[in-house]
């Protein structure tokens, strides 16, 4: 049987994963309340970003929900002069699993930001290679 899944070239950006001791997260405020919350980065990309969640800690984030991402803090600092909009793409809530993911992709990216983000993975990819 042949593998029909095509994995990360199906994706159109380049993306950086982060293990789960790099402490990277998103600085998040839903458009529907003015609280900051402060989201561990799964991994990343110009084309959106992927949210790991405590099971319990989801609320009412539910697919479809806007935020908007303020920055970037942790091992890595970015700040955003206009926070990429993100929209809630995917929920993935297993109970077999400790978190629960969130999948977030962006929207109306100013080419600023999005400049930001491909530094940022560009960085973090060539850092890892030089681990490796």
């Amino acid at each position: 049987m042949q593998n029909e899944y095509q994995g990360s070239e199906r994706r159109k950006y380049r993306r950086v994963l982060f293990t789960p001791d790099r402490i990277v997260e998103g600085v998040v405020v839903f458009e529907t309340a003015d609280k900051e919350h402060s989201l561990k980065i799964a991994d990343i990309s110009v084309g959106g970003l992927r949210f790991m969640l405590k099971r319990g800690a989801t609320g009412t984030i539910k697919m479809g929900d806007i935020c908007f991402l303020r920055r970037i803090v942790g091992q890595l600092d970015v700040h955003f002069q206009q926070a990429p909009e993100i929209e809630i793409r995917w929920i993935m809530d297993v109970p077999a699993f400790q978190f629960v993911m969130i999948g977030g992709e962006f929207k109306n990216l100013s080419d600023q930001a999005a400049d930001q983000l491909e530094h940022l993975v560009n960085a973090e990819l060539a850092r890892l290679a030089d681990q490796g």
